[in-house]
């Protein structure tokens, strides 16, 4: 759909729902309600527990032409900033894209072989730590979410993203320097991942209050999903708006009774 059909569409269906009771709702309203159904839907669909199918993405082709224009694949170098404190001084680090958002596929690669990761979470890490071998499988590599780095506009003293780090552990191949075996110096972080989508925006937001915003944006712009799955996300929208009205509308009626009393 283009912005103007679901501004259309949106109003035919919240005025159904409401029996035209509510209030109209402008573009910038209308625009919440609707990238928060498009997240909604984003976190769900990827989790295989609340999909409400059990697939999760891989669930089906359908499921994955859906969010297909969201994947996007990059080979990540490490990153050196002499100032990061390590959570595990034998890692590799590593920052991902500032729009990931959920990881596909990850494969590091050396000199020589290919080393599937295997994301762990810190009790998980907590407790092999206390294995006799703390290291991975063959060909495995563990992966820590470890911190944020945070890129700040200087000019306006503003965050204008925010990049997850990433350590890696593994034993990889060793080279000869010296006399001595070292890690190979060059790997490669090959990431398969889905990127966060842009907001929707019906209209300029700069026409409802010059401090409007939606995830930092304030442009038009167009659902980057498929059109498949406009109608879903559409409907949610319309869901999300009606119960905001019911609540403001509980919450209206609370206060005539208190005052009432």
């Amino acid at each position: 759909m283009s912005t103007q059909e679901f501004s259309n569409e949106f109003d035919v269906l919240y005025n159904n729902v409401t029996s035209d009771k509510a209030p109209g709702l402008n573009e910038y309203e209308k625009s919440v309600f609707l990238t928060k159904a498009e997240k909604q839907l984003l976190n769900e669909y990827f989790n295989s527990r609340t999909d409400g199918v059990g697939g999760g993405f891989d669930g089906s082709q359908k499921r994955q032409y859906d969010f297909s224009s969201l994947i996007q694949v990059k080979d990540l170098n490490e990153y050196s900033e002499s100032s990061y404190v390590k959570l595990d001084k034998r890692s590799r680090v590593f920052l991902f894209p500032e729009d990931y958002f959920l990881a596909v596929n990850e494969i590091i690669s050396d000199e020589k072989y290919q080393y599937s990761v295997i994301p762990l979470s810190y009790a998980e890490y907590q407790r092999l730590m206390l294995k006799p071998y703390n290291f991975p499988i063959k060909r495995g590599v563990w992966r820590l979410n470890t911190n944020t780095k945070v890129n700040v506009d200087t000019e306006n003293n503003e965050v204008i993203s925010r990049q997850p780090i990433i350590e890696i552990i593994g034993k990889f191949k060793k080279t000869q320097h010296e006399g001595e075996e070292t890690p190979t110096e060059h790997i490669t972080y090959s990431l398969r991942y889905v990127q966060t989508p842009s907001p929707i925006i019906l209209d300029d937001l700069s026409n409802y209050g010059t401090d409007l915003t939606i995830d930092g944006e304030t442009q038009e712009m167009e659902c980057m999903l498929p059109k498949e799955t406009h109608q879903e996300i559409l409907e949610r929208a319309v869901t999300l708006a009606k119960i905001a009205w019911q609540g403001a509308t509980a919450t209206q009626v609370a206060a005539q009774q208190r005052d009432n009393n």
